[in-house]
């Protein structure tokens, strides 16, 4: 998807523990919109927000799946199997 894709948010002192956030591409001749997951969690203080994707891909077609991922420099939480 190599577009440009912004999302306009007003940041409330106190915001909803997860949320959506629709992201809107004008690269096209119709605008295109993207709706993703926000998580926020307020720390003493300090907002830590994640945006995520809410979806899930089901693979069908019996071949394997492989995906491009971009390594940005970020914090990656993930949780620690028991």
């Amino acid at each position: 998807m190599e577009k440009n894709w912004s999302c306009k948010k007003e940041i409330v002192s106190v915001p909803p523990e997860l949320a959506v956030w629709s992201f809107d591409s004008y690269d096209s001749p119709s605008k295109m919109s993207l709706d993703m997951g926000m998580h926020t969690v307020n720390v003493n203080g300090t907002l830590y927000m994640s945006l995520y994707s809410p979806f899930w891909m089901i693979n069908k077609t019996g071949l394997q799946l492989s995906y491009r991922v971009r390594t940005f420099n970020c914090g990656i939480l993930s949780a620690k199997a028991s």
